[in-house]
């Protein structure tokens, strides 16, 4: 059930361990199109560590492992209508937030890694 946070200043959804936030009130679609970004999600984990690695963990902080980069992610934020992946809860570091955009609705189509913190 989608509801508001007030510490987010959102509405949030959580599914199969990943955060789903809108910052404007969703849709009657936006549970179901969860569901189906979180199983895109898991499915294409493994391509998303190494989108990460490739892209910033390896020069940050020397991993190029895609199991221990899975094991260090955390808990995923998905803002639906940005398209972007947001990682607040990661264990490389307690001073950084890791985000990046996906394209299209598989997570196979990524850019933009961003390290903000």
């Amino acid at each position: 059930m989608i509801t508001f946070n007030e510490t987010y200043d959102a509405y949030m959804l959580e599914k199969d361990g990943i955060l789903f936030r809108w910052e404007d009130k969703p849709d009657a679609e936006a549970e179901a199109a969860a569901v189906r970004a979180a199983a895109a999600y898991h499915k294409n984990i493994r391509k998303i560590a190494g989108f990460l690695i490739d892209d910033l963990i390896r020069d940050i902080w020397g991993i190029s492992d895609p199991d221990q980069v899975i094991a260090r992610l955390g808990r995923p934020q998905i803002a639906l209508g940005l398209r972007q992946v947001v990682y607040c809860e990661h264990l490389f570091d307690q001073l950084h937030v890791i985000s990046f955009e996906y394209l299209d609705d598989e997570f196979l189509q990524l850019q933009a890694v961003d390290l903000d913190g």
